[in-house]
């Protein structure tokens, strides 16, 4: 889960809730990043090309 500190769209304690809640729930495996300086622009930028390289480390194995 991605947030930017910077977001004009989306605050960061909303950009946190789905990690806060999958926690209190017992999911550790959930986290939310940090997208230093991100505006939503390039939260979701970033967003995209973490999760492409982790599609691509999938479809290695």
């Amino acid at each position: 889960m991605f947030y930017g500190t910077e977001d004009e769209v989306v605050s960061t304690e909303i950009g946190q809730i789905a990690s806060v809640y999958q926690a209190s729930m017992g999911n550790k495996s959930v986290t939310s990043e940090v997208v230093v300086a991100g505006d939503h622009h390039r939260t979701f930028l970033t967003a995209v090309s973490r999760q492409k390289d982790w599609f691509d480390k999938l479809k290695l194995h």
